[in-house]
């Protein structure tokens, strides 16, 4: 399956949720390119839609890969 079906898919997953963004803050804490790349697969609108939830364990791991996105 293509990444940019995965990808979201187990972010919409709360079992995996956790685990993904964590995953997915340790990409795009590799840089400009990992940033690049996960902007061209369209996570960020999920990641987006998920700061919006009331769950406090995500709030870190969110606003590290927003604040990495700029």
């Amino acid at each position: 399956m293509c990444v940019r079906v995965l990808l979201p898919q187990v972010l919409l997953s709360q079992a995996h949720r956790l685990r993904a963004l964590l995953l997915l803050r340790r990409f795009v804490s590799l840089g400009p390119w990992a940033v690049n790349l996960a902007l061209s697969v369209g996570i960020f609108p999920y990641v987006l839609k998920l700061l919006q939830s009331p769950a406090p364990e995500l709030r870190q791991v969110l606003l590290a890969c927003t604040s990495d996105t700029l």
